[in-house]
């Protein structure tokens, strides 16, 4: 249970200071997107950047279904 803990990282929010909990890496290889906005709290996130992160998870699930069906034919 340890080695899954250490992907798990204690942080703050950038803008208010409450306390998070993250992971240190995107599990949909999303590293840019988390590193410029994953240290700030869903009550804190605007709505464009709600609305980016939202589109970046849509289309890296996108992408992922479609190599799974790819994969499988």
């Amino acid at each position: 249970m340890s080695e899954k803990m250490a992907y798990v990282v204690s942080t703050h929010c950038r803008r208010c200071g409450t306390p998070l909990r993250t992971l240190r890496h995107s599990l949909l290889g999303l590293d840019d997107l988390k590193q410029r906005l994953g240290s700030i709290c869903t009550a804190c996130l605007i709505p464009e950047e709600l609305a980016e992160i939202e589109q970046a998870q849509v289309e890296a699930l996108t992408l992922a279904a479609s190599i799974r069906r790819l994969q499988e034919s």
